[in-house]
């Protein structure tokens, strides 16, 4: 009888373990500008600008409309015909990364840099 008792025990445990792992994270949006993570917002619409950078080997994020954060992606490839765009992102985080399962381009950049709040001379 403890055989069978430890045997049951052991298989809930387990099949615990199963559920738990199988629980995929919860799809997510973004909207932003693509860009590189030395540029940041401050060239968030210039395409050249994160081609040139992702050459010296900077890595391809979002710049969050929301908050203005950059976003890191594990899968950077999905946007690489996005550079520079305005575009809205639906995937899941994993574990401070964002992996891209779709992509909807919302408006192209202008090429130019991004007027930040300094360069207007507001002394923020």
């Amino acid at each position: 009888m403890k055989k069978f008792v430890l045997t049951l025990f052991t298989v809930a445990f387990l099949v615990s373990f199963s559920v738990a792992k199988d629980k995929a994270a919860p799809k997510a949006q973004i909207t932003g500008w693509v860009s590189n993570d030395s540029c940041g917002v401050k060239d968030s619409q210039d395409a050249a600008c994160t081609k040139k950078c992702v050459g010296k080997g900077d890595k391809v994020v979002i710049v969050n409309d929301k908050d203005k954060s950059l976003v890191a992606l594990d899968n950077p490839d999905a946007l690489k015909e996005h550079w520079g765009h305005h575009v809205r992102v639906t995937g899941t985080d994993n574990n401070g990364t964002f992996h891209i399962d779709k992509v909807k381009m919302l408006a192209k950049g202008n090429g130019k840099k991004t007027p930040t709040s300094n360069e207007h001379g507001s002394g923020i």
